[in-house]
C-alpha cells in the first residue's frame, strides 16, 4: 500500500489497483493498467480492456458519490442522443463503483484520440447543441455547484493556506451574480475538454456537471483570454461557432469562474500538483481585481 497524500487521499497506486481489482470482478481484462492523468481525478485506462476508470481521487473531498452518478446517467443520456460526447463504458456497469479506497470512480469507453485539434468554431457550435439538448434533461444534478464548492474547498485550504483562504472568501463575498434561469451544464466547457476520435469531436470530462446559468458554461469557455489574455483567436472562434449569448452575463460570472479554478488549484498545490500554484495566483489576482478589492486590486 502506498502513502496518503497530505490530504488523505489515497495514493494513486492504491486508487489504480482498487480499479482494476473492481474491472476484474465485472469481467474485465485487466494486464497492465496506465494512469492517463492524475489530477482532480485519476484517468486509469484498464490495459486492454478498451475501458478508462474516472476515479475521483480529489474531487471527492468536496463531493458526493451521488454526484459521480449523476453526471455519469447525463453524459448517458447525451451519448444515447447522438450528440458528442465522450460515452460511458457499454460493455460493463459503467458505475459509480467504490473499492477498498473508498473513492467513487466511473468506467467510460476508451477513444482513440486523434492527433487533429478540434475545430474551435466546432467546439463552440456542438457547446450549444448540448445545451440545447440539455435543457430538456429531468435527471437529478446533485453537484452543489461551484459557488458552493468554493466554500468547501476553503474550509480544507484555511489550515495550511490562511491568507490565500481569507482572499477567496472575501472574493467570494464580494461576487455579485445576476439570478438567470438555470439548465444542467458541462460545468467545464473550455477548449481543453475536447478532442477529435476517428474523425469525430467529443466533449470529455462530465464530472462537473451541474444546474446553472448557461452564462457559466461560457465563462468556462473563454476565461482563458479574460484572466491570462491567451488564446484569443480560437476562443473568438469558439464564441463565433456558438452565436448569441448574454455577454453581460458571462462577464458577470468570470469571476466565479477564475475563483473556483483557483481555489482548486490551491488545493492541487498542497496535494503534490506543484504545476498548478501559478495559475491559482493568477486567477486569484484576477478576480479581486474583477470584483474591485482585495491584495490583488
Amino acid at each position: 500500500m502506498g502513502a496518503d497524500s497530505p490530504l488523505g487521499v489515497p495514493a494513486p497506486a492504491d486508487l489504480v489497483a482498487d480499479a482494476a481489482a473492481i474491472a476484474t470482478r465485472l469481467g474485465l481484462r485487466v494486464d497492465e493498467p496506465v494512469v492517463l492523468k492524475d489530477s482532480l481525478n485519476l484517468l486509469v485506462w484498464l490495459r486492454p480492456s478498451p475501458v478508462v476508470a474516472r476515479i475521483h481521487a480529489r474531487t471527492a473531498l468536496v463531493r458526493s458519490p451521488e454526484a459521480a452518478a449523476d453526471s455519469l446517467a447525463l453524459a448517458s443520456y447525451l451519448a444515447d442522443a447522438g450528440l458528442p460526447v465522450s460515452p460511458p463504458a457499454d460493455d460493463v456497469d459503467p458505475g459509480p463503483h467504490v473499492g477498498a479506497t473508498g473513492r467513487p470512480m466511473t468506467f467510460w469507453r476508451r477513444l482513440d484520440v486523434d492527433e487533429t485539434s478540434p475545430d474551435p468554431a466546432e467546439v463552440g457550435r456542438t457547446l450549444r447543441g448540448l445545451h440545447e439538448a440539455m435543457a430538456s434533461y429531468e435527471g437529478p444534478l446533485r453537484h452543489v455547484g461551484p459557488v458552493e464548492e468554493i466554500g468547501r474547498l476553503a474550509e480544507i485550504l484555511k489550515a495550511q493556506r490562511p491568507d490565500e483562504t481569507a482572499r477567496i472568501l472575501a472574493v467570494l463575498d464580494a461576487l455579485e451574480l445576476p439570478d438567470l434561469p438555470a439548465q444542467p451544464l458541462h460545468g467545464d466547457a473550455h477548449l481543453g475538454n475536447v478532442v477529435v476520435a476517428a474523425g469525430r469531436l467529443r466533449w470529455l470530462d462530465w464530472e462537473e456537471s451541474w444546474r446553472g446559468p448557461i452564462a457559466w458554461d461560457l465563462a468556462c469557455l473563454v476565461h482563458r483570454q479574460a484572466t491570462f489574455g491567451e488564446g484569443a483567436e480560437e476562443i473568438g472562434r469558439a464564441v463565433a461557432g456558438y452565436g448569441a449569448y448574454d455577454a453581460e452575463a458571462v462577464d458577470a460570472w468570470m469571476p466565479a469562474y477564475a475563483l473556483w479554478a483557483a481555489a482548486w488549484g490551491f488545493l492541487g498545490d498542497l496535494d503534490g500538483l506543484d504545476w498548478w500554484i501559478e495559475g491559482a495566483r493568477r486567477r486569484l489576482d484576477w478576480a479581486e481585481r474583477a470584483v474591485g478589492g482585495g491584495a490583488g486590486a
